[in-house]
């Protein structure tokens, strides 16, 4: 069931940096510089030519901010608004200065006008021409935040407001425009749109939001939606306003609390209406909207006049765009990624091979408000921020709304111990400093972001199909990376403990006395010969598991995340080491009847059964892992198994236990055919059918559980 929910969609957003805000200050105006703003009335004021307090259909008008006594500022937002605290804007920007730049723009199409400093240089006014709505919204201020220096900041004052006029401005012998004679109206000439009325056919042929009790006739919106054919849901959405820039959505929730919802919107901008989808990204501190038409295109110079490497489609349409130019002792890079969430990375790793581990990493990140680039390195299987993170990096810009994460920077191709200072720890160095001089795989990851840090890659990192040239213009796709050996030691790991060694022990546990003197393989008693083929095909698919594994990675290599997945190669060798020793034990065990005897027992069984508690638990831990790339839902099936077996084994016990089949410790040893326990054997004519078919029902359940989970570790990249 889903709740059709109103949604009133609020971002939150910055202000306070050299190329001027990220979108997310785009609603309060309020810049993250840990200072408190000034109480005073701001030193600066917006001045309009001409030199009036109207305005008209799309007429052009010159606003200017500028310093009272010449005051000096560095960084601004301005935004045309019907007043300081309602973030709908109005009109369109014609013209601005180079040095001004809209961060706005990618926003709702009612809050997408604004003008920013793009640069943090010293300025004592700013002139752009901004450009009237087609028809009348009502009164409109210019709201703007002024930043003198990091800690002296002004927000949301106000220009003198602009009405709105029927009047044309008339125009001179010179063209130029004069204020109309007639004197504004003081108040909004605006009228209700038609009144809306609850549709007769709501509750017959058609289903109605919202319900009768609330809304009959005079309704402010009606929802109203009904089958259209076996595959569509035909929606009216219709609301009462006199605004030419509106909008209305509908919200698709799985409970009444707004996050992971899907919304339909029906947008109004300058009186014309249209209809977009977008999402609700669900986080704890953190309220967004995505629309979800938001695309990253790949770039048609791509391999003429730029460097690329992406995983676009044949549409065009990018998942990531990494591109590049070499520009003198530098390489200009963008990356530009589409992601959701409000602290989120993308970041493209350089290696001399196609493995993880000995990586320069470039990091783009939006976390906490905040968007940066920074430089890391890859020690092994473990990210490390550089000591100093942006060494070798100059002209950085980044930038994230709708769900696309930019970021753009130069970085020096080669390194300088003199550049790099004295810093040693994970510092900048002709280690951790790949020169872009060489050519380099490039390895692609995204995640989520906290604290400003990179997290765990949410899926196994792309890499290039080729060694990218920085000093040529290639177009490079991104590809998988061979997971085969993984997938490989996966199996090998789940056939051998999942089913030969559970079926080893349990053998082992049950089924000692099951079949009689007289009933043996090849002079061995059943129970042992299954017993023995079970342990040794545990053991030889581990051994052949392990050096796999070892081989691929090139030795032990640490794991990041959780401490349970950091543990899977710890017990990975623990798991081994365990099997290595039993068979080794059971080649020197006393013989039967000897004092020594019990204590073999005692150490070969808990052996057996510490190496194959330890496996099941590193199989586990082993699906957590990003490498596996196994969907969440393999773990109930190894959770089924554990149950299963459980059960299995407290039916098997039962049943001994009321037949007193286990009588006392020597029932228990291996001894030859015709030996000290051929009285005990007398009672055992005939074997237990009921043994028998326990036997059966446990080889194929483990068999279909294991084949299941080998099959997803198989085909895990499809799922």
């Amino acid at each position: 069931m889903y709740f059709l929910t109103a949604l009133v969609l609020v971002p939150s957003i910055v202000l306070g940096y050299p190329t001027g805000p990220p979108p997310e200050r785009c609603d309060n105006m309020i810049p993250e510089h840990g200072v408190a703003q000034q109480s005073t009335a701001p030193p600066y004021e917006i001045t309009f030519s001409p030199d009036k307090l109207t305005y008209t259909d799309n007429e052009l008008i010159q606003v200017t901010l500028k310093g009272k006594g010449n005051r000096k500022f560095r960084g601004f937002l301005i935004e045309p608004r019907p007043s300081a605290d309602n973030y709908t804007t109005f009109g369109s920007l014609q013209s601005f200065p180079d040095i001004t730049r809209n961060p706005c723009s990618n926003e709702r199409a009612n809050k997408n006008v604004a003008l920013s400093q793009s640069n943090n240089s010293d300025k004592t006014s700013i002139t752009f021409t901004w450009k009237a709505p087609s028809s009348n919204v009502g009164n409109i201020v210019f709201v703007f935040t002024v930043v003198e220096t990091a800690a002296v900041y002004w927000v949301k004052g106000l220009s003198e407001t602009l009405r709105y006029t029927s009047e044309q401005p008339t125009q001179t012998s010179t063209g130029a425009q004069t204020v109309p004679t007639t004197q504004p109206s003081q108040t909004s000439s605006q009228s209700p749109s038609s009144m809306i009325s609850r549709d007769p056919e709501c509750g017959k042929t058609k289903s109605c939001f919202p319900a009768p009790s609330e809304c009959s006739t005079n309704c402010d919106y009606l929802v109203s939606w009904k089958e259209s054919g076996t595959e569509d849901v035909e929606f009216t959405l219709q609301k009462r306003t006199t605004e030419n820039n509106y909008w209305i959505a509908i919200g698709f929730s799985k409970d009444p609390i707004m996050g992971d919802d899907s919304v339909i919107e029906c947008v109004s901008l300058n009186g014309q209406p249209n209809v977009q989808v977008s999402y609700n990204i669900k986080s704890d501190t953190y309220k967004s909207n995505q629309r979800l038409d938001s695309v990253i295109k790949k770039d048609s110079k791509c391999g003429e006049s730029v460097g690329c490497y992406h995983d676009c489609k044949n549409d065009g349409s990018c998942g990531f765009l990494l591109t590049w130019k070499e520009n003198g002792d530098n390489i200009d890079l963008t990356l530009t990624c589409k992601l959701g969430g409000n602290s989120v990375y993308c970041a493209i790793g350089l290696s001399s091979d196609n493995k993880m581990g000995d990586d320069s990493v470039f990091e783009c990140i939006h976390s906490e408000d905040t968007t940066t680039v920074s430089v890391s390195y890859n020690d092994g299987r473990s990210n490390k921020r550089l000591d100093q993170d942006k060494f070798g990096l100059s002209s950085i810009s980044a930038a994230y709304g709708d769900g696309i994460l930019s970021c753009t920077f130069s970085r020096k191709k080669s390194w300088t111990s003199a550049a790099a200072g004295r810093k040693k720890r994970a510092t900048a160095s002709s280690g951790t400093y790949f020169d872009m001089n060489k050519d380099w795989t490039l390895f692609y990851a995204y995640g989520k972001a906290s604290g400003g840090f990179i997290g765990k890659h949410a899926k196994t990192p792309t890499i290039s199909t080729q060694k990218a040239d920085f000093q040529s213009f290639m177009d490079i796709s991104a590809t998988t990376v061979d997971r085969s050996m993984i997938k490989l030691h996966g199996i090998l790991m789940t056939v051998a403990w999942m089913f030969f060694a559970v079926m080893g022990i349990f053998m082992a546990r049950f089924y000692k006395l099951v079949w009689p003197e007289g009933m043996e393989w090849c002079g061995q008693k059943r129970w042992f010969i299954v017993h023995r083929s079970c342990m040794v095909t545990a053991f030889l698919l581990t051994a052949a598991s392990f050096v796999i594994i070892f081989v691929h990675v090139g030795g032990y290599a640490e794991i990041e995340g959780t401490g349970f997945e950091k543990s899977h190669p710890i017990i990975g060798i623990v798991v081994m080491c365990l099997a290595l020793i039993n068979p080794i034990m059971a080649v020197f065990r006393p013989h039967p009847g000897t004092p020594k005897r019990p204590i073999f027992n005692v150490f070969h069984k808990g052996v057996g059964t510490g190496a194959a508690v330890c496996s099941i638990v590193n199989i586990f831990s082993g699906t957590i892992l990003t490498g596996a790339f196994v969907p969440d839902y393999v773990r109930i099936i190894l959770w089924v198994a554990v149950g299963w077996c459980a059960l299995i084994e407290i039916i098997s016990y039962i049943y001994d236990c009321r037949k007193e089949e286990v009588n006392s410790g020597q029932s228990y040893e291996l001894k030859p055919v015709g030996g000290a326990t051929e009285k005990q054997q007398d009672s055992y004519k005939s074997v237990p059918q009921f043994k028998v078919i326990i036997l059966g029902l446990h080889s194929l359940a483990l068999i279909g559980l294991t084949a299941g989970v080998c099959v997803i570790i198989g085909m895990g990249d499809q799922f």
